[in-house]
């Protein structure tokens, strides 16, 4: 026993898997190092999602990554994030002694299937872990799943007041929210994660990561904003990227636009300067995630919209002790699962 709690369970997770999404592999390894503190974790779905894809990581690696040479026209980074997962996830079938749910959109029935929503694992032995909904109403078409599956958690939390607020309509009861996961991790963990890409990057630059559809107008905007201080904007088309290449990039930029909650995750924890966009082509609500990131950390002044000058406040004291605040709930939530007194 260390603090009441024991030491040694085993915590088998369910999640969202977008191997070609840098933000969700990095929340999904931050849940195994959050979890792991008290046992070990394991993420419970395959590595691999078919024998094809099996064979052609493989290939891949025997070539020393050289297939990027040969057929620069393909794009390698679901590879790159395999490898990631090969080397810093575990995964695993075996049972449990409680199975974590979470995180990212896993409540999402645009993204998720119903085995996230209502799990087939024993209900004692579930926990939602900072959840996200990613939208703000429950389409009608799915509200008896989410009626019934809400029911089938022993400990509820969720990512935003939003998805509280969805939570409490359906079963009476307010969860706790906590930040996103990747944000508990400390930053000189990330940094041990980081590696140099192996193609060039000219520095300074300002990095513009969009995962939504990007404008004529935001990339100029872009642009002339770099071209002000003599820098470069650097996009990451044409490249494939590891999620250990992101974070070094990351960490390496002078400015940051974005329309990427994670983005805007780790723009916060390396504190760099940075301002978020709308992002375009996104579901209605999508953008709650990040509005209740920026307000949660006093940030609000980072989210622009077209047109508007980019946010130049450097600002990020309040911000790194609201994150300390927040680490601390993620801990007590934590030791509530243990313990019958689940209060905050």
């Amino acid at each position: 026993m260390e603090g009441g709690v024991t030491i040694g369970l085993r915590f088998g997770i369910y999640s969202l898997y977008d191997n070609e999404n840098i933000g969700n592999r990095l929340q999904n390894y931050a849940v195994q190092y959050i979890w792991r503190q008290y046992g070990s974790a394991f993420n419970r779905q395959p590595l691999y999602t078919s024998m094809q894809t099996r064979l052609k990581h493989l290939l891949w690696r025997v070539s020393g990554r050289k297939m990027e040479r040969w057929f620069p026209q393909k794009q390698y980074r679901i590879y790159h994030a395999l490898d990631f997962n090969r080397h810093c996830l575990r995964f695993s079938r075996q049972t449990a002694d409680f199975y974590v749910y979470g995180s990212d959109q896993i409540w999402n029935p645009y993204y998720a299937p119903d085995s996230l929503i209502c799990p087939l694992t024993p209900k004692e032995r579930n926990v939602a872990f900072c959840a996200s909904f990613g939208i703000t109403r429950i389409p009608e078409l799915y509200e008896s799943t989410f009626i019934q599956g809400l029911q089938r958690f022993t400990a509820i939390s969720v990512r935003e007041e939003s998805g509280a607020d969805l939570v409490e309509r359906y079963t009476g009861t307010r969860p706790v929210v906590l930040c996103d996961p990747t944000m508990y991790v400390p930053v000189s963990h990330w940094l041990e994660l980081a590696e140099k890409p192996s193609f060039p990057v000219s520095k300074p630059y300002v990095l513009s990561w969009f995962l939504g559809a990007e404008t004529n107008n935001r990339t100029q905007q872009i642009q002339t904003f770099a071209r002000a201080s003599g820098e470069a904007v650097w996009d990451g088309k044409g490249v494939s990227l590891s999620p250990q290449n992101w974070l070094y990039l990351m960490n390496q930029a002078s400015y940051v636009v974005t329309d990427s909650f994670h983005t805007a995750v780790f723009s916060i924890l390396l504190q760099k300067p940075f301002s978020v966009m709308e992002r375009l082509d996104a579901p209605s609500g999508m953008g709650t995630r990040t509005e209740h990131l920026l307000k949660l950390f006093g940030l609000e002044r980072h989210l622009i919209h077209d047109g508007q000058p980019f946010c130049q406040d450097e600002g990020f004291e309040a911000a790194a002790h609201q994150l300390e605040i927040q680490r601390l709930r993620t801990d007590n939530f934590l030791t509530s699962v243990f313990t019958k007194d689940r209060e905050l």
